[in-house]
């Protein structure tokens, strides 16, 4: 049978092509320990030569999910019968700005713009917000008001909507909004007017993610490479990053893997999968739903999730296989949450998860503690806490250190916490104190 046809990259600015059937397009379910079958994917599909994994290129979302992946070839060296050394593939996180490596992958003939430095476009908006007509607005107020602005501009970039398009859009939708929107443009206008004239010719951080990736596209266009490209565990649906998947899927190796997209073609998971973006009342459901990403990247790569098969492999790390259906029915939107008690409460569906109900944050730290530490004394096992809650992570982290245990945080430590922080902060104190 011949091989499936591939689409051409698509060219920049250009909608996603209608991609035929069986594109080399996976998704690795919620049960399997996505960077151990990642890994084993890629040395499978590279064979016995070790130069041919050196010259693979794994496109990832940040540093962490390099590490991750790092850790699990380290594990898996020689464990299916392959050598203990590795040459490992090229691996580049697409979504970390302070990571240049993305830009040493993507770069073109024609140079970059340089990056505004955050820090920069941080004091300037604020300078900016400070200068606007009206009440006096101190420095704390400015840079929030100034974060609000960034927030709103890198959302902007990221979805390619110029920013001038803010002075008619509203009026186009609700007309009876035009008054208060002229209003709120008064102080758009920031960054519509006020900002790239202060930004002069460096490029900020959307603009300069979609330059790198429209580089990479048009060097694979001039020379598809040759060896297997992966990108795997992007989720995310803004206009260059759907360019940069059909871009990969295009290519003579190519292949995109997603993580744990709901699979399950029976009435359950197809009423699920239909609830995801609409509630009952025909209003946006939440995005905060984990399949409301990959939802949206199908959507716009104009796939179907019949099109997505499944990665196939399965590692020592993996939990049950019933805790995949029991975890999608959990997650299921209102509207499509029948019988979910079921399928929860399945034999193995949630084997080895507990849950503890805490007192207070200082008793819930403590358990979490007490929880990596008996990890951490079982020989073969390892142990990660993975938590949103910036406080909960350095109470752990302190207990952790009264037994010797060094946590490594790898969302880092506030400049207010170190020694050079707080003796800054003292001087700051006293100064404003006379």
């Amino acid at each position: 049978m011949p091989p499936p046809e591939r689409p051409d990259p698509i060219a920049v600015g250009e909608r996603a092509p209608v991609a035929p059937r069986q594109l080399p397009i996976f998704s690795i379910a919620p049960h399997v320990a996505f960077a151990d079958a990642l890994a084993a994917g890629i040395r499978a599909r590279c064979g016995a030569d070790p130069l041919a994994l050196a010259r693979a290129q794994v496109l990832l979302p940040n540093r962490r999910a390099v590490r991750a992946l790092t850790d699990a070839f380290i594990r898996g060296a020689g464990a299916d019968g392959g050598p203990a050394g590795l040459l490992l593939p090229r691996m580049t996180p697409v979504g970390d700005m302070g990571d240049d490596s993305f830009e040493r992958f993507a770069a073109g003939e024609a140079p970059l713009p340089a990056a505004v430095p955050a820090l920069r476009r941080r004091f300037e908006l604020a300078r900016l917000v400070r200068a606007l007509p009206g009440p006096d607005r101190n420095t704390v107020e400015a840079l929030r008001l100034g974060d609000a602005l960034a927030a709103t501009l890198d959302q902007l970039q990221a979805e390619e909507v110029a920013p001038e398009r803010l002075r008619d859009v509203v009026a186009e939708l609700r007309p009876e909004l035009a008054g208060h929107w002229q209003a709120t443009l008064a102080f758009l206008d920031i960054v519509i007017d006020h900002w790239p004239l202060v930004r002069g010719a460096g490029a900020d951080a959307g603009t300069r993610v979609a330059a790198m990736i429209d580089a990479a596209i048009a060097g694979w266009r001039a020379a598809p490479p040759a060896g297997l490209v992966m990108a795997a565990g992007i989720t995310g649906s803004s206009p260059p990053l759907v360019r940069l998947l059909a871009a990969v899927l295009a290519l003579p190796q190519g292949l995109v893997v997603l993580p744990g997209l709901d699979s399950d073609a029976g009435e359950a998971g197809l009423a699920r999968w239909e609830a995801v973006l609409l509630g009952g009342d025909g209003a946006p459901a939440s995005e905060a739903h984990p399949q409301h990403a990959l939802k949206a990247l199908l959507a716009r790569l104009q796939l179907d999730r019949s099109d997505v098969a499944d990665f196939g492999l399965a590692t020592p790390c993996d939990g049950p296989e019933a805790r995949t259906p029991a975890i999608m029915a959990a997650m299921a939107p209102a509207d499509a949450a029948d019988g979910w008690h079921s399928l929860v409460a399945a034999p193995d569906g949630l084997a080895g998860i507990a849950a503890v109900e805490a007192a207070t944050v200082a008793e819930e730290a403590q358990v979490i503690a007490l929880a990596l530490r008996e990890a951490l004394e079982t020989p073969g096992r390892r142990a990660a806490l993975v938590t949103p809650d910036r406080t909960l992570a350095r109470r752990v982290a302190a207990h952790c250190r009264r037994w010797g245990i060094a946590v490594d945080d790898s969302a880092g430590v506030p400049l207010r916490l170190t020694p050079p922080g707080a003796l800054l902060l003292a001087l700051a104190a006293a100064l404003a104190e006379g």
